[in-house]
């Protein structure tokens, strides 16, 4: 990916009456991520283990969110997708370097003291 990718946090939550047929496409969505891996940071269900999974997240580097959703839409899956939402995601946690959240909690005490 280049420098120009952003990354995009991908939910899609699953029509109920469609999870059922999750099963007859997950070859073709396996093959879907394995087709994308490069652009995929993490992914995985979400909902109970023992339950139907009530949707997906996606952690996804793209050019844009456009080309986030459209990762998406061509998803083997989409077609049992209620509702899809794209958005920017900026990595926090782990610090991108050393010291970073410390550093940025001392900045902010000291400003905040500095109003006062």
């Amino acid at each position: 990916m280049s420098a120009q990718t952003r990354t995009y946090l991908a939910h899609a939550t699953f029509d109920r009456a469609r999870v059922a047929e999750l099963g007859k496409a997950r070859a073709s969505h396996l093959r879907h991520v394995l087709r994308n891996k490069e652009r995929i940071v993490f992914g995985g269900l979400v909902g109970a283990r023992d339950l139907p999974p009530e949707g997906i997240v996606l952690l996804v580097k793209c050019r844009s969110q456009s080309g986030a959703l459209a990762l998406m839409r061509e998803d083997p899956y989409a077609p049992c997708y209620s509702n899809v939402r794209v958005v920017e995601f900026q990595l926090r946690i782990p610090e991108q370097r050393e010291g970073q959240l410390l550093g940025d909690l001392q900045r902010l005490i000291a400003e905040s003291t500095d109003v006062n």
